[in-house]
């Protein structure tokens, strides 16, 4: 595969899925810094997914309760727990493949947390949109 066709699956992965099937990927972002949550559902929305952005842990458990997602990027360090409490209270096993960690602290005991967990993966703050757009391929081709 070249460079270039690559680059395009990636970019507009999201616009693809959404076109084939008639549905946009839905992605939960839960982090208590509002800038990075616009940042990454900005990113996600101009590549055909659709996001709700939530800030606070007991929203989040509200939402994971009554709507289904097909991607979480949840942030560590919430003003009313630890992400990953959420992830193994409230994502069942099998869609904690779904999950993509974030955070400031980039200690292995966080890294080391997440894979323990079984998320899908783990990303250092502050992060690039490249980083975000590989994380959502990278569930697409699960």
């Amino acid at each position: 595969m070249t460079l270039s066709i690559f680059i395009y699956i990636i970019l507009f992965s999201g616009k693809i899925f959404k076109r084939l099937t008639g549905i946009a990927m839905r992605i939960l972002i839960v982090d208590d810094e509002k800038d990075i949550c616009r940042l990454i559902c900005g990113i996600v929305i101009q590549h055909g997914f659709d996001c709700e952005l939530i800030y606070t842990m007991e929203m989040a458990k509200k939402y994971i309760a009554q709507e289904s997602f097909d991607m979480y990027f949840i942030d560590v360090n919430l003003p009313d727990g630890s992400g990953f409490d959420l992830v193994s209270e409230f994502i069942s096993k099998e869609n904690r493949n779904d999950v993509v960690m974030i955070s400031a602290l980039d200690g292995e005991d966080e890294i080391h947390k997440s894979k323990s967990l079984g998320v899908h993966m783990f990303l250092r703050k502050p992060f690039s949109k490249n980083e975000i757009l590989t994380a959502i391929n990278g569930k697409n081709n699960k």
